[in-house]
């Protein structure tokens, strides 16, 4: 009687599990992301990869409706989401030496520093030179990685979506 009722109970929650995952609401692009992260679990679990797509089909629906209704924006806001780290992880799963991402988390920490000071001051040249030894080092570590490459590395760094929203702060 009680394995009866555990594995009713096993079936019932299978069976909800999918029916709750469709029912997640999509507001941001953040939570679109989430949707990604979500899909790549499901995976890693077992789950092939056209059944996670179908668990997951409605939400996707949304996700695409809307990055149709904002276009570049949706990408912008993306960069922005606190959970892009963890995509970004996802994306570049291969495995990374951890003392060069070290050097490219500094670099990244470095160029919030000048990003910030010259927000503060408006002075791009005097937050620049104030830095410039820190951030000639950080064009030589560059120099070592293709734009892509060295982009990847960046995303991995935990203050990576802080250095993303100063930039598009400046540029408003």
């Amino acid at each position: 009687m009680k394995t009866k009722i555990l594995i009713s109970i096993f079936f019932a929650l299978q069976i909800l599990n999918p029916v709750y995952s469709q029912n997640s609401e999509i507001k941001s692009p953040c939570d679109c992301l989430e949707i990604v992260i979500k899909n790549h679990e499901l995976i890693k679990k077992g789950i092939s990869e056209y059944d996670a797509n179908k668990i997951l089909e409605n939400q996707n629906i949304k996700c695409v409706e809307l990055k149709n209704n904002l276009g570049s924006n949706f990408e912008r806001e993306i960069l922005l989401c606190e959970n892009f780290t963890t995509f970004s992880k996802i994306i570049n799963e291969e495995s990374i030496d951890i003392s060069t991402n070290s050097e490219i988390c500094n670099c990244v920490n470095s160029s919030i520093k000048i990003l910030a000071k010259i927000k503060k001051t408006g002075n791009e040249i005097k937050s620049i030179e104030k830095y410039k030894d820190e951030a000639e080092g950080c064009e030589l570590l560059r120099q070592n990685y293709s734009d892509e490459e060295y982009a990847k590395l960046m995303m991995n760094c935990p203050n990576y979506t802080k250095l993303m929203t100063l930039i598009i702060e400046l540029r408003k």
